[in-house]
């Protein structure tokens, strides 16, 4: 049986403790996924990606990154807005992973 991959997977919306996150994971997990949306939680669109703004921050573990962009923003009168992490934004992360990685990513709620 192969040896599971561990994969440190979170939303970025420019927190400073990402230094310390990635740092204190980058040699217990394969891989990282930093997830960031043009859009802040309340829907404002953003002008400018808080990765690309602090892209020297993520180059030290580019070789264990994975970034993924969600550039659309569910309608909040959505009955199912509390399910966006599930049915929009994990079936993208997935989606991009196999289409960079060529491996199967089987996420588990």
């Amino acid at each position: 049986m192969d040896k599971p991959l561990i994969i440190d997977c979170f939303m970025y919306n420019g927190e400073p403790i990402v230094e310390f996150r990635l740092e204190y994971l980058y040699n217990h997990v394969d891989n990282i996924i930093l997830i960031e949306s043009w859009y802040t939680h309340s829907g404002n669109k953003k002008s400018e990606l808080y990765f690309n703004k602090n892209i020297d921050i993520f180059k030290k573990y580019q070789n264990k990154l994975f970034v993924v962009i969600i550039d659309k923003f569910p309608n909040k009168d959505d009955p199912e807005f509390k399910n966006i992490v599930k049915n929009e934004i994990l079936p993208e992360v997935s989606d991009s992973w196999v289409a960079t990685s060529n491996t199967k990513l089987d996420i588990s709620l």
